[in-house]
């Protein structure tokens, strides 16, 4: 929360790999959106007023508006819609371009897939070291510096982790969940490489749980993390 115009704009162009919503009085909207509108940062707009008229000129000048909202939880209620759309958007990147999917070649398909099968093969056998840890704790601080929250999350995490709570921190929509969607999302190898601590942790829990969950004999499966998916997708 930022009350000094030029403290808000330093803290925006600080973040370089997340995206911002920002939310902003009616009656600073004019100064502030003037400088800051185009800052890639900037994912979404919300204005808060008593005097909706007053400003709807802005919704035709600034694309990033998403509302002027007069009520505290309509705002609230919009802010959540859009978390949820943004959200939705990163987790169904798999299915953007189906028809280009299907039109790949399938060799390639095939040699990826195990890639990937070898990958995690070879770094679920690598040794999980204090060194390893160091590594994906100083990745993840070089990312999220200036993020006070995750930054947050990052030295509780060097202080209180354990093997044991992998998936806990996982289940967690904080910097390792981000980090480690984003690195499979772009298939990329380095930064995988570099949560290998985390990874090879997360990788014997879910494997235990399912054994778990074989010997239980259950009928029934419960999962408690997903997303809506319409028909075509």
């Amino acid at each position: 929360i930022f009350i000094n115009l030029e403290k808000c704009i330093s803290f925006i162009q600080s973040i370089n790999k997340e995206k911002i919503f920002l939310i902003t009085l009616g009656s600073e909207a004019t100064q502030i959106l003037s400088r800051i509108s185009s800052f890639r940062q900037i994912d979404s707009i919300f204005i808060f007023s008593k005097e909706t008229n007053r400003y709807e000129y802005l919704l035709n000048e600034y694309s990033k508006i998403i509302g002027i909202y007069t009520v505290f939880d309509d705002l609230c209620k919009s802010i959540k819609e859009q978390i949820d759309f943004v959200y939705k958007q990163i987790q169904t990147f798999s299915f953007f371009d189906q028809h280009k999917k299907l039109t790949k070649d399938l060799f390639k398909e095939s040699a990826e897939f195990l890639w990937f099968q070898l990958f995690h093969y070879v770094i679920a056998r690598l040794p999980r070291t204090q060194k390893a840890k160091q590594q994906m704790t100083k990745k993840c601080k070089q990312y999220y510096c200036g993020n006070t929250k995750e930054m947050k999350s990052i030295y509780e995490f060097e202080q209180n982790y354990e093997s044991k709570d992998a998936i806990f921190w996982y289940s967690k929509q904080s910097f390792i969940y981000k980090l480690i969607n984003k690195a499979l999302r772009i298939q990329d190898i380095d930064l995988l490489y570099e949560l290998r601590f985390f990874i090879v942790d997360l990788s014997r829990n879910l494997q235990r749980e399912h054994e778990n969950i074989l010997l239980s004999k259950e009928r029934f499966l419960h999962v408690y993390r997903g997303i809506k998916l319409n028909k075509q997708e």
